[in-house]
């Protein structure tokens, strides 16, 4: 009998599985075909079949689990880890439709390469597995504009766990390393957030797997994803909560200081936001309820420990790198007059689908996460069965990160004292995951839910939705068609809360059934709603094309060039050696090809190196960045660039002179060497520590900087003055104005002697600047300048009567300066020859150490092309002398170049960096590591060692602690 109940249930079990496994099949059938007909990517066959296959099988899935939930006679209990994983799978699957919607390789011809990710984080990250690869040094890098402490840029940039990933991926499949880790962050941070809300309410069903994909694929996920550095401390920001509130509860401090160091380590700047949230979420945690002082006294006390713990195991990172801010242009802000970003009316719109990603700044922050946290936030604030202290705290907390997006002063201490550039209102998410975890709380327990209290939020929404269509901004009003799809969610959403909260279910359905629907909901919300804000996304913005970036000849052929550059420099004796390559790919193309250059964008970059640069012509853009665009070799013999790698033969510059050539495929390259290329280090003036480079004009930067450092006052450039071409234009000396009564202004000059010229427009009010040199009529060549970062105009070589054309165009008057130059060759090789001959010979040359000899003449300045840094110190036969700025800051205790004293005679020289503060945090890391460690040791070990009698308790002090705080209803 026994065997023939068993027999009937397993085909009973078998029968439903097929009956399952067949419902599966039809809906995942239906839904692609609907897809395909209502919504599909534009690409190939590949692309179109996978993404509406994964959206059909991921939807259907969630319907398949709902009926199957259903038709269960019990209830359905599921392991504690099974519903963090569910959410990470589902996460993942959302973000890979959406990438596959655009067409990311190998499903389409696309990268994440964006914006600041293709001339920053793509690069950095490159050099990065070249450092995990080769054993270089993470404290200094040449590999980074002229040099650079690279502690602050690892702590900002790289210093996420993940990215010893990109050890497993050869250097041409960067792209696909970035993808995987983005992918499994965003994966991650679903089931952080699962797992948090999991342990805060107790409950382990759909919903909770709905919160987790509702957090990782919140608008800020989608529109910043490409920041890859900032995604780390979104994902640990529910881990962090779950260990704080943990703590709180039980005393158990030692997982929430362990998770705040990971957070601080693996992003200093996003983690001092998450920093302050702690801090505003201890305040609700101690008034949310009823406590006596003690007990608040010992959270506090538990709180500050851990915190203090967790920032000194931090510490060998975060000090380093907080003394290297100061001299970044981030330093020295102060708070403006109290004012608003944007009209608060404004700022509800952005919770609703549809809005467009913010990027640019102007906008409004990114706060979509779920138009069914729309619905469920005003029942949170409702709920009889939520004290209403709990409710006035949580609603402060919430009040106080949605203000901070509007209020001026407040947006800007959340980013330390700093306004962004672009990416605005970067805490955003901290207001989203409060949101959430107030929606998971009234997911918890339906039942509480008034039904007319849901009727209420759904129409108070739609009324919204119409007002803001009506009355809100140009930029701001949604689309007719985004205003229908938000009034369709709403029904959807409403109907799955009604049916949730009701008081009888249809059919026997059990109400974990509901969470399962609302899982199908939401994933088909977060998929199609993800792909138009993706795509507007690439719209805007633009993902690179794959094969554009370092798969590819033209990439291949700049390595081989820029690696054969080095090894003729070793064959050469140059032990240390610098290289350049025109046009630049990226903002960082030194990192990306691993060679020391001067190219360089960086946060963490010294700002008076960067303004130096930018005063001597390079291109700068006024916070943190110079970069390399053409050959001035006034300039750049200066910084010892010995070899320019070029895409084309050139014959115009004495100065260059071509020793190989290389090709890849149809690529060709061509290695020139810079005869006048100075050493990295060299005697000069005692003059040169008393220039400044306080004019725009760069040619008389650099002309009083060669005077300054030979003692001689013969000029290097002569001026060409030219004429305006255009009625009611004009110009006095350099200075140009053009009248407000014609779009462009042009300014002509003719040469009268054969030379080597050059060209520096500068005019950030224009639309545009062109540079055109024309022979008998005919344009020879044309130069299109950036208007907000000119530099120098490489113009060749020009004949007499030939002339020079410099057109300005802007919609009103504008004024600027115009500089032509001839570069007076001889006087550079003169100069070039006098301090040559107190050159610093380098013997050794590692990331953190130079040594050499040097011969001085006279007692006088060892001048380097090195950033002026407080961690170099220089030895000269073994005793430390005084090092010095040049062109430094007011105050004279920071600048942009390192010099250092050198008394007469032949020398050895060795310069060493270690970042300052770098032994003080690593002495309060161990000291923190210490306190976390022998506390933890002595209660695993020590207790062993006790014959003490243990009392049994019948209640873990957790549970006790957690009894008052929200058990789960069901």
């Amino acid at each position: 009998m026994k065997k023939l109940i068993l027999t009937e249930e397993k085909s009973r079990n078998l029968v439903r599985l097929c009956a399952f496994v067949m419902m599966f099949l039809a809906l995942t059938v239906g839904v692609f075909f609907i897809l395909r007909a209502l919504h599909m990517p534009e690409g190939n066959a590949w692309q179109k079949g996978i993404y509406t296959l994964g959206c059909a099988l991921s939807l259907t899935a969630c319907v398949t689990l709902f009926v199957a939930v259903w038709s269960r006679e019990k209830r359905l209990r599921l392991p504690m880890w099974a519903c963090p994983a569910a959410a990470a799978v589902g996460s993942f699957l959302v973000l890979c439709m959406l990438y596959a919607w655009i067409g990311v390789w190998p499903i389409g011809e696309r990268s994440l390469m964006m914006v600041d990710m293709h001339h920053q984080y793509g690069p950095l990250l490159s050099e990065l597995r070249n450092m995990f690869i080769e054993g270089s040094s993470f404290t200094y890098s040449f590999h980074v504009g002229l040099g650079v402490n690279f502690i602050p840029t690892f702590s900002y940039y790289l210093s996420s766990p993940l990215n010893l990933l990109l050890v497993l991926f050869p250097e041409a499949y960067l792209t696909e390393a970035i993808l995987l880790i983005t992918l499994l962050k965003n994966a991650a941070a679903a089931a952080a957030f699962t797992a948090c809300v999991q342990y805060l309410y107790r409950r382990r069903d759909g919903a909770m797997i709905a919160a987790g994909i509702l957090y990782s694929s919140m608008m800020y996920m989608i529109a910043y994803t490409w920041n890859i550095m900032w995604l780390d401390v979104v994902v640990l920001l529910p881990v962090v909560v779950l260990c704080m509130e943990r703590m709180l509860r039980s005393g158990k401090w030692l997982a929430y200081t362990l998770t705040l160091a990971l957070a601080l380590f693996a992003n200093y700047y996003i983690g001092f936001m998450l920093c302050i949230f702690l801090v505003l979420y201890m305040a609700v945690w101690l008034f949310r309820q009823p406590r006596t002082g003690l007990q608040m006294g010992v959270a506090c006390g538990r709180f500050a420990l851990g915190s203090l713990l967790g920032g000194g195991l931090s510490a060998a990172l975060l000090v380093p790198t907080a003394l290297a801010l100061g001299r970044t242009s981030a330093a020295g802000d102060g708070l403006p007059a109290f004012d608003s970003n944007f009209p608060l009316f404004d700022l509800f719109g952005q919770f609703f689908y549809g809005v467009d990603p913010t990027v640019r700044s102007g906008n409004l922050p990114n706060l979509y996460c779920g138009v069914v946290a729309v619905v469920i936030l005003p029942l949170y604030f409702c709920q009889k069965a939520i004290p209403l202290r709990r409710r006035l705290t949580y609603g402060g907390l919430l009040g106080v990160l949605l203000l901070s997006c509007t209020i001026t002063q407040w947006d800007l201490l959340w980013h330390g004292l700093h306004a962004p550039n672009d990416l605005p209102y970067r805490f955003s998410f901290l207001a989203c995951f409060v949101v959430l975890l107030l929606t998971a709380r009234v997911l918890t327990n339906l039942r509480q839910v008034e039904p007319k209290h849901i009727f209420y939020s759904m129409a108070a929404s739609a009324v919204y939705l119409v007002l803001w269509e009506r009355f809100g901004g140009e930029d701001s009003a949604p689309e007719p068609m985004v205003l229908y799809a938000n009034l369709l969610l709403l029904a959807l959403y409403g109907g799955v809360l009604l049916l949730g909260a009701a008081r009888r279910l249809p059919a026997r359905m059990p109400r974990q059934a509901v969470t399962w629907l609302l899982l199908a909901v939401v994933v088909g919300e977060m998929m199609l709603g993800g792909t138009r804000s993706i795509t507007v996304l690439h719209e805007a913005e633009h993902y690179t094309a794959r094969d554009s970036y370092v798969d590819n000849d033209e990439t291949a052929a700049d390595a081989v060039a820029i690696q054969h550059a080095q090894q003729l420099a070793l064959k050469e004796g140059q032990k240390f050696c610098r290289v350049e390559r025109l046009p630049h790919f990226s903002c960082m193309d030194t990192a990306l090809h691993h060679y020391k250059g001067i190219t360089t964008f960086a946060s963490s970059n010294p700002f008076l190196t960067a303004q130096f640069m930018g005063r001597l012509g390079y291109a700068f853009n006024g916070v943190n960045s110079y970069l390399y665009n053409s050959f001035v070799p006034a300039a750049d013999s200066l910084f010892g660039i010995r070899y320019v790698v070029l895409r084309n033969r050139i014959t115009s510059h004495a100065q260059l002179e071509l020793v190989d050539g290389i090709k890849v495929g149809e690529e060709e390259r061509y290695i020139y060497r810079n005869r006048m290329a100075l050493p990295v280090a060299f005697m000069a003036g005692e003059e040169v520590l008393n220039f400044a480079s306080i004019s725009n004009d760069p040619f008389y930067n650099q002309e009083r900087l060669w005077q300054a450092l030979t003692d001689e006052a013969e000029d290097v450039y002569t001026s060409l003055v030219p004429s305006p071409d255009t009625d009611g234009a004009t110009i006095n000396g350099s200075g140009f104005y053009k009248p407000d009564t014609t779009g462009t202004a042009k300014y002509v000059a003719t040469v009268a002697q054969a030379g080597q010229y050059f060209a520096f427009a500068e005019c950030r009010a224009a639309d545009s600047i062109t540079v055109e040199t024309f022979k008998n009529g005919e344009l020879k060549n044309s130069w299109s300048v950036t208007t907000h970062e000119p530099y120098v105009i490489d113009m060749g070589t020009l004949q007499p009567d030939q002339t020079v054309e410099v057109t300005i165009g802007a919609d009103g008057g504008v004024s600027g300066n115009i500089y032509l130059m001839r570069l007076e060759k001889d006087i550079l090789q003169q100069y070039v020859d006098q301090l040559s001959v107190g050159g610093l010979q380098v013997t050794e040359s590692t990331d953190t150490k130079l040594s050499g000899t040097v011969e001085a003449a006279e007692d006088g300045v060892l001048f380097t092309s090195i950033p002026y840094d407080t961690g170099w110190t220089v030895l000269v036969d073994g005793q430390a002398v005084e090092t010095m700025p040049v062109d430094a800051g007011e105050g004279g205790a920071d600048g942009a170049l390192l010099a250092a004293r050198v008394p007469a005679g032949k020398h050895t020289v060795t310069m060493t960096f270690r970042a300052e503060g770098q032994t003080l945090g690593l002495v309060i890391s161990l000291v923190s590591l210490l306190c976390v460690a022998v506390p933890f040791l002595w209660k695993r070990y020590g207790a062993r060692r006790k014959k003490a009698v243990t009392v049994p308790q019948t209640v873990s002090q957790e549970a006790d602690a957690s009894a008052d705080e929200e058990p789960s209803e069901e």
